[in-house]
């Protein structure tokens, strides 16, 4: 197993483009280089590429792709606004940055704190407003139409978003001690929500959506079967970066937990029972955690972590700054 990295720049979000064998990288205003711009990368770990750079805007940060792959949406939050790029068979072409709607009653300029697409619409996404880059400052969710808000709006202290089946999507607070969760119903109208309180139990950073599951980067799993009544069913071993298999629903990929020095351990974990299948550990990784943890190949995955911070110093997870690609024999 070896692992390609790009190392000393303040990545904000990864995501994968699977029908273009790409991810796209968004880099803050503050890197020594690239500032500004989301990377296209072909994540190939023995010769990995990087295809271009796009000046998507001010402090880019969270990413979204639509189902259909035709649109890439960037939270630019120096611009308090999201980005449009059009994707083809060519060159990204970038497209018109629209500015974010103030909060629920926050009459200020927001930031796009969390931001997933929605289904079966290539230019709507669900977006967490947040007050600061880091989202710990919730102050409502909005559905955007090329832009435009769908509604006012609503109240929610969710920071964090995943779409659900059809016309569902789902929230939770993984930014305070509440650990809700929340089920959000879109229609053309806007978006309305039921909350379910404390039903998760860590904080988070990111949440997914599969097989008729949400889990959360703090580890919580909820079996949302059905919609309206979501049930918590545990926890995974571990709290890191979660990427369930999107053709298995029997496991579940989680990355690393706490400070790892000389490399970052992945564990293959059965999605019922909770327990560690399979353990691995890639060399000459250094961090904090794993996040943005998905799969690049039928043997590769590609994630982000914190780099170690010099002694005395205060780690920053929301801000990783190490992008790998690498190879593992836990997959396929």
């Amino acid at each position: 197993m070896g692992a390609w990295c790009v190392r000393e720049i303040n990545l904000g979000e990864v995501l994968r483009d699977q029908p273009r064998g790409l991810i796209y990288v968004s880099v803050a205003g503050n890197s020594p280089t690239n500032p500004n711009t989301v990377l296209v990368v072909q994540p190939t770990p023995t010769t990995p590429k990087l295809v271009s750079t796009l000046a998507v805007g001010l402090e880019p940060n969270v990413l979204a792709l639509s189902d259909d792959g035709t649109r890439l949406w960037v939270g630019t939050d120096g611009d308090s606004a999201v980005r449009r790029v059009d994707l083809g068979s060519g060159a990204p072409v970038l497209g018109p940055q629209f500015k974010l709607p103030f909060g629920a009653n926050y009459a200020s300029a927001t930031k796009a704190g969390a931001m997933k697409a929605l289904h079966n619409s290539a230019d709507s996404v669900i977006v967490v407003l947040s007050r600061s880059a880091t989202n710990v400052d919730p102050v409502g969710v909005v559905v955007l139409d090329n832009g435009v808000a769908r509604g006012t709006a609503l109240y929610s202290s969710a920071t964090l978003v995943a779409p659900g089946p059809g016309d569902v999507a789902f929230g939770f607070d993984g930014g305070t001690t509440g650990y809700d969760f929340y089920r959000f119903q879109v229609s053309a109208q806007g978006v309305t929500q039921t909350a379910f309180p404390r039903l998760g139990t860590d904080f988070s950073h990111e949440l997914t959506f599969a097989h008729n599951r949400v889990y959360s980067e703090g580890g919580d799993i909820f079996d949302v079967s059905t919609p309206t009544a979501p049930v918590s069913v545990g926890k995974l071993p571990n709290w890191g970066g979660v990427r369930p298999l999107p053709n298995d629903a029997t496991r579940v990929l989680v990355g690393s937990l706490g400070t790892f020095a000389t490399g970052a351990t992945f564990r293959m974990v059965d999605a019922a029972m909770r327990t560690t299948k399979a353990m691995v550990t890639i060399p000459g990784v250094t961090g904090y955690y794993v996040r943005d943890l998905d799969l690049v190949g039928t043997d590769s995955i590609a994630f982000v972590t914190n780099d170690s911070a010099p002694q005395g110093s205060t780690p920053d997870p929301l801000h990783p700054n190490l992008l790998v690609v690498a190879r593992t024999s836990l997959l396929p």
